[in-house]
């Protein structure tokens, strides 16, 4: 973790792995680590947000009965990423992390369709990382 700049785990892997006793101490553990940016995924409850020891607490909408959980995580990662290569703030990201993450656990295997996704797909004609993004959360 000494070289990573964002961290995106989920709070039961930490909490089996690490004996972790709640979310915000995942992020002042991983803060100490040297990791600037720091996500924990909390499946039903959305994620926590952290930067710089700054934490905020990110819902998402509640899935009465979730078919399969394969691939939430992974889901929620990719949006996170590509909307923050689009230029969004972090707390967008995760909010969009948390929006395909539920849509993945309505259905069968961690593969859906594209019909699913396209509403969510990022906006191309936003520019990349802008460069001062890249500094605030690169260092």
């Amino acid at each position: 973790m000494n070289y990573v700049d964002i961290a995106m785990v989920s709070f039961e892997d930490e909490k089996q792995l690490w004996g972790d006793p709640s979310p915000e101490f995942t992020c002042e553990r991983l803060h100490e680590l040297k990791v600037k940016t720091v996500v924990v995924k909390l499946a039903g409850a959305g994620c926590l947000l952290s930067v710089d020891g700054e934490q905020t607490h990110i819902e998402t909408d509640c899935v009465d009965l979730p078919l399969d959980t394969t691939g939430a995580g992974d889901a929620f990662n990719g949006a996170f990423l590509a909307n923050l290569c689009a230029g969004e703030d972090l707390t967008e990201c995760c909010r969009q992390g948390n929006k395909l993450g539920g849509r993945v656990i309505r259905h069968h295997g961690a593969i859906i369709g594209d019909d699913y996704t396209r509403d969510m797909l990022v906006d191309r004609k936003k520019p990349t990382l802008a460069a001062h993004q890249h500094d605030a959360m690169f260092g």
